[in-house]
């Protein structure tokens, strides 16, 4: 069973991905009940991770821009502290799914290795004020829908395996 994080991220992926999503489509992918898919719904718009509306005549959820799937606008917060950590762990963790989406590395025996930025250099430009130690934490929690982040002790760089679609997503 994913923790609600980890279920909220792959309910971020599925909508990163598709076009029009239906309950049903969150259903295949994640064992749990509509009425908490749609508060996961409810929690990434307030995270401003996706802007969704539903459309009776698509008969699902519909990305109000199409160009821009995931927009990335301005979060909700409430006087919720617990509640605004959790939407700030979810901006982080969407941005690195994101931002990581297509990030390679070489190792350090290649010749241009030097000077590339690795994840851990652009996590921390990311987030300068996270410590290394929930780095670690975050891409631990991102491996648990798929998205690998792993360092290579032997050949010192970061391995990046994220599913592109919904057909390599399994959860």
């Amino acid at each position: 069973m994913l923790s609600k994080t980890s279920r909220q991220l792959a309910i971020f992926h599925i909508f990163l991905c598709s076009t029009v999503i239906e309950v049903a489509d969150i259903k295949h992918f994640i064992k749990t009940s509509p009425k908490t898919i749609l508060r996961d719904i409810k929690e990434l718009k307030n995270a401003g991770l996706i802007d969704v509306k539903f459309s009776r005549k698509e008969k699902g959820y519909i990305h109000k821009d199409n160009g821009n799937h995931c927009p990335f606008s301005v979060p909700v917060f409430s006087d919720n502290k617990a509640k605004n950590m959790h939407l700030e762990k979810l901006i982080r963790l969407a941005t690195i799914m994101i931002g990581l989406r297509y990030h390679t590395e070489k190792p350090y025996y290649e010749d241009d290795s030097e000077n590339q930025e690795t994840c851990s250099s652009w996590y921390k430009n990311k987030f300068p004020n996270v410590s290394s130690r929930t780095r670690q934490r975050d891409f631990e929690e991102l491996k648990k829908i798929e998205y690998c982040v792993e360092y290579d002790l032997y050949d010192k760089y970061y391995l990046v395996s994220f599913p592109m679609g919904l057909d390599d997503f399994r959860i």
